[in-house]
């Protein structure tokens, strides 16, 4: 992949992609200049829309504005190679974006030894305990000031977390539904018994902790006042508004800075690091919000082509396993009502009929108070050295939290890892994270009591586990899984696809929605050749069609024509279409289109060249899909 050329491909291909992006901000900004606006967007959005669906029928076209893009790759840039006059860390030190934006300890162990000294945060040796980070993949996201905040202690505070995938941010962190006592739901129909689906605290959760972005940050009253002004300012602007999401994602990328970024533990803006301003804060938030997918389909319309797979949805989806009990959806938050609250969130059985139209009452979703002491404690101080006999951050919540807890995470992003929770503490496959929901470890634990009693008729995961088929019932469920995140993956392709078509008729470089094509085809090929269930046929068939798209699709690339570009990128939209419909259908997304016959406008490749003609306005048009 182009990012991993020099030192794992991420110096050189890094710098040609945060070129290519620095291009497009010139470009598009030079594009409003002269012609007064932004290009037309593919189809009518209202003000702003940031891409996001929540609504069928689903779109898989580029919803971008010019100027939107170009704040987007300001955002790539700043992620990628901005230190913040920091200890030298970027945001991809930790988020390697050809891994889903994670970091494993796999990966930590093949960088350079310059990168690895980024990721252990030597500058500031007080800051990560390197034995924890290196043999777990586990960081210190303690923020609070002084030494007492430091990781490489004898007893560290912590707590200590995984890395996280930031992609689908939209329909992973957004909780703007709870159910508070005296409030209807959007529904209209009242909470039952005063159960809150959350605890309230935020509107948007984010981080493992799940207690979303702070709205106080800076205590330390020897903090310079100038120098933590642009700190100020965005955490203030969020406390007046905690349902906007790139407030909030703008914030939390703030705490990340001061956490994660500082030369010292004193933590001192000005001294230790400098604060984002509110724009560059802004821009990574969009970038953020660009990754991923767009929307959440239902699984229960979704028709598999492979029986195993629909079978392995019936069982996810059932009362039995109650793995739709937290993962609603197989999201991992209470979101936008469609889906989340109604219709019920398991696949009808005979006596669901009187079910259906009540409200949602899920176990676990966004909830903080899910223990996390016992869910994987034992297993972590497993893996920990005999030097290190301290509690590793169960019991403390980055930003104060009063409960040991932790953010129920969406599985359709977490099929693609290879190291599972909070703690990173299960290392393998999808599959023997969804073991974990079957033993007594997770019988003992707060989550697990809760869904035992809620759904499971108070029978010990075991039981359950043998009464549904054993291994190969987890086996069905993880190829059910891995399906379903390879549809995503194909779905985000066509998108990226879209906006490489947009990108052309402007004039700009695509290397940055190329690249993550690419990275979204790699996610799909892992997840179905890592299938446990053997069904060779059907693998081979979907590799071999994915390995045509990343021919197609570097093909498509490298063309230099721009109508060839254009009518290249076309097919390879409807060969996407047709691998992800082969492998899912679903009446709320599309298969192949076909778009209104248009010529592309000259304007926009006179642009690209430099021959830029004074009043003529650029319109984004494109050819039809075969």
């Amino acid at each position: 992949m182009v990012i991993r050329e020099e030192n794992r491909g991420r110096s050189s291909g890094r710098a040609s992609l945060i070129a290519a992006s620095r291009a497009f901000v010139f470009v598009a900004a030079l594009h409003v200049a002269l012609f007064g606006g932004p290009a037309r967007a593919v189809f009518d959005a209202p003000p702003g829309f940031d891409g996001f669906q929540f609504e069928p029928p689903y779109e898989n076209r580029n919803p971008f504005l010019a100027t939107e893009l170009q704040a987007i790759g300001r955002g790539f840039e700043l992620f990628t190679t901005e230190t913040f006059d920091g200890n030298g860390r970027v945001c991809s030190t930790c988020h390697l974006p050809e891994r889903n934006y994670n970091i494993t300890t796999d990966d930590i162990a093949a960088l350079s030894p310059a990168e690895k000294a980024l990721v252990l945060g030597t500058v500031n040796p007080d800051l990560e305990n390197t034995e924890i980070v290196e043999d777990l993949g586990l960081f210190n996201i303690d923020q609070h000031f002084g030494a007492a905040s430091a990781g490489n202690i004898a007893s560290p505070v912590g707590p200590f977390r995984a890395s996280m995938s930031i992609g689908g941010l939209g329909l992973t962190a957004l909780n703007n539904y709870v159910c508070r006592p005296g409030q209807p739901t959007p529904a209209g129909t009242p909470c039952v018994n005063n159960n809150t689906i959350d605890d309230g605290i935020r509107d948007i959760m984010l981080g493992w902790s799940g207690d979303g972005s702070l709205v106080e940050m800076f205590e330390y009253t020897g903090a310079p006042v100038n120098a933590a002004a642009d700190c100020e300012i965005p955490i203030e602007d969020f406390a007046d508004d905690l349902t906007d999401l790139e407030k909030s994602l703008a914030t939390f990328s703030l705490a990340a800075v001061k956490t994660h970024f500082t030369l010292s533990q004193n933590r001192v803006p000005g001294v230790d690091f400098r604060c984002p301003t509110p724009d560059e804060l802004i821009d990574m938030a969009m970038f953020q919000k660009w990754l991923g997918r767009r929307y959440e389909l239902d699984i229960r319309d979704l028709e598999f082509a492979s029986p195993i797979a629909q079978e392995g949805l019936e069982l996810f989806s059932s009362r039995e396993a109650s793995c739709v009990g937290c993962h609603v959806n197989a999201g991992g938050s209470d979101t936008q009502g469609r889906v989340k609250l109604f219709p019920f969130p398991f696949l009808p059985e005979p006596d669901d009929n009187d079910l259906e139209d009540e409200p949602l009452q899920i176990i676990g979703a966004n909830k903080t108070s899910r223990s996390g002491i016992q869910f994987l404690e034992s297993g972590l101080d497993a893996q920990v050295a005999a030097a290190f006999p301290f509690d590793k951050g169960d019991h403390v919540l980055r930003s104060g939290g009063t409960q040991g807890g932790f953010n129920v995470q969406s599985i359709i992003e977490a099929t693609r890892k290879t190291r599972f929770f909070h703690n990173s503490v299960i290392q393998g496959s999808i599959e023997d994270a969804i073991a974990h929901y079957f033993t007594s470890q997770f019988d003992s634990s707060q989550g697990g009591t809760a869904t035992r009693n809620a759904f499971r008729n108070r029978t010990l995961g075991p039981t359950v586990l043998a009464n549904l088929g054993g291994q190969e019932a987890i086996d069905k469920i993880g190829y059910f899984l891995r399906h379903l995140s390879a549809v995503y993956s194909l779905a985000d392709c066509e998108r990226f696809a879209d906006e490489m078509i947009d990108r052309t008729n402007l004039g700009l470089s695509t290397e940055l929605p190329f690249t993550h094509c690419q990275f979204a085809l790699g996610d799909a090929a892992f997840v179905i050749e890592g299938s446990q269930v053997s069904v060779p046929t059907t693998q081979a068939r979907i590799l071999a069609e994915i390995a045509a798209l990343q021919a197609q699709l570097e093909d498509a690339e490298n063309t230099s024509d721009r109508d060839a570009k254009i009518a290249a990128l076309n097919a390879l939209i409807n060969a996407l279409s047709r691998t992800r419909t082969g492998i899912a259908d679903t009446q709320e997304l599309p298969g192949q289109t076909t778009a209104a016959p248009a010529a592309g406008t000259a304007a926009m490749a006179a642009l690209a060249l430099g021959l830029l003609v004074a009043g003529i306005r650029a319109q984004r048009r494109r050819p039809p899909r075969n």
